[in-house]
């Protein structure tokens, strides 16, 4: 994993193209030096599984926090309407009900969203651009869904 770098121009040789379906941008217009640490960390799906699987109560892979930190990771502790947050995890999407806790976000270019499932069953998934419509974040999670109910 690493910081990812504004310019196309310096985007490492194992870094996958970002292309952006906005008009007038492009996946490198965003100033990563300043939002670094709310989206500019570059990783693949299998380095985002791994860091996921070690804090996920599993016993598969050692959990690198302690179960009373997980606790308050994944409870509750912003709830508006429909809106529960925990410590950087959402939890109680319509998609994925009391199933999973789940992060996503996206920036020029970018997609993800990495659940963290209740039942041992983690997922992962990284786009390299992002449709503007505003349902296109619910698509991935019911994506994400779609697969979990596939392999159940």
């Amino acid at each position: 994993m690493w910081v990812a770098k504004t310019l196309k121009a310096d985007k490492r040789s194992n870094e996958v193209t970002y292309y952006s379906q906005t008009s007038g941008n492009d996946g490198y217009s965003n100033d990563m030096e300043v939002i670094k640490a709310c989206g500019g960390v570059i990783a693949s799906a299998p380095e985002l599984m791994q860091l996921l699987c070690a804090e996920d109560y599993g016993t598969v892979v050692p959990d690198i926090l302690k179960s009373s930190s997980l606790d308050q990771i994944y409870s509750i502790v912003n709830a508006t309407g429909n809106y529960n947050y925990g410590f950087g995890w959402h939890i109680g999407h319509s998609a994925f009900g009391t199933w999973a806790s789940y992060h996503g976000g996206d920036l020029s270019g970018t997609a993800t969203i990495w659940v963290r499932g209740n039942n041992g069953i983690n997922a992962v998934m990284l786009c390299n651009s992002r449709n503007n419509d505003s349902g296109f974040d619910t698509a991935l999670y019911y994506a994400i869904d779609n697969i979990r109910t596939a392999i159940k």
